[in-house]
């Protein structure tokens, strides 16, 4: 986006302090920090930005975490900063990422959060992964409660690796099927 207009600004943010770091990197790399900032911040935490100042807002792999009252918070106040004609684009986790028979998921109604239990290979327990995974209709439909008007919607699979730089080997065979959604405001 950057790269695309000299004169354009852009503001990336994460919660993950690794992520900030090599994203850093790859600014200095690109001689880009007149441009790009970098923030660490928490999309639950009190909204910040003024009312209608950006003209895109990209959300990549980030919405599937919050819990579905949070979802539409968040989604409103990214409505709220958009200018009138600025456009979201959203990827998000799909359903087809789960296996609704498996003993180990769990769904909660209330927050469309999706638990999967962790395992060592000796069965040992480990950690519980929760997100929201959404069907195409799903997030179009909280996109549609905050405001958006849908454009365009398309999922495909997704090579997965160990880290966020993805310079580290990819994960085998496994793909992770994503939704990606691109909503205007009016």
């Amino acid at each position: 986006m950057a790269q695309s207009d000299p004169t354009r600004k852009v503001i990336a943010t994460t919660i993950d302090q690794k992520g900030i770091s090599f994203t850093n990197d790859l600014i200095k790399r690109f001689n880009m920090q007149s441009q790009i900032e970098t923030r660490a911040e928490d999309l639950l935490a009190a909204w910040t930005y003024p009312a209608h100042v950006f003209d895109f807002i990209y959300a990549r792999l980030v919405l599937h975490y919050l819990p579905a009252e949070d979802l539409d918070t968040v989604l409103k106040n990214f409505a709220s900063s958009l200018r009138s004609g600025g456009r979201i684009f959203v990827v998000v986790q799909s359903t087809k990422n789960i296996d609704p028979h498996d003993p180990k998921v769990h769904y909660d109604p209330l927050t469309h959060f999706t638990s999967v239990s962790k395992h060592s290979k000796d069965g040992k327990f480990l950690s519980v992964d929760k997100r929201y995974f959404h069907s195409n209709e799903s997030i179009q439909e909280h996109l549609k409660n905050a405001g958006f008007s849908i454009e365009s919607v398309t999922d495909y699979d997704e090579q997965l690796y160990h880290d966020y730089a993805r310079k580290d080997e990819a994960i085998g065979n496994k793909t992770s099927h994503l939704i990606e959604v691109v909503a205007t405001r009016p």
